[in-house]
């Protein structure tokens, strides 16, 4: 019974989260940046180790031109992210702040440490 109910709340908080997830997408369609934070910052309070809502939050911020915020985000969640995706999204707020060469700087040292793995080529290059 107990397995059941935990199961059964499980499921009720990602469909919720899918269902915030959605409205966040059709606000950030219309370019309402300001309205998917709010949304993004109430699934962080519930969700706070999760990769996928800091992420969106992070790039809206960039979106937004709050690189300092983004900055503040990626650093404070730094531990929940896969060094792949911190890499990336550092390097997108360097390139935000027109800091090029410690862009490039990061990129390289990230596929120099990890030679071989093609498709983190790939993802750094999207």
């Amino acid at each position: 019974m107990f397995l059941l109910f935990t199961a059964g709340t499980c499921f009720a908080e990602l469909d919720q989260k899918a269902i915030l997830l959605k409205q966040v997408n059709r606000f950030e369609s219309r370019r309402q940046f300001d309205r998917a934070n709010k949304v993004l910052l109430e699934l962080m309070l519930s969700n706070s180790n999760d990769p996928e809502v800091a992420e969106k939050l992070v790039n809206n911020y960039l979106s937004m031109n709050k690189s300092d915020d983004a900055q503040y985000l990626l650093d404070s969640k730094k531990d929940i992210f896969s060094e792949i995706n911190f890499v990336k999204l550092q390097i997108s707020i360097f390139l935000r702040t027109g800091e090029a060469k410690e862009a490039v700087a990061l990129s390289d040292d990230f596929i120099n440490r990890n030679e071989g793995k093609i498709h983190y080529n790939q993802i750094l290059a999207s």
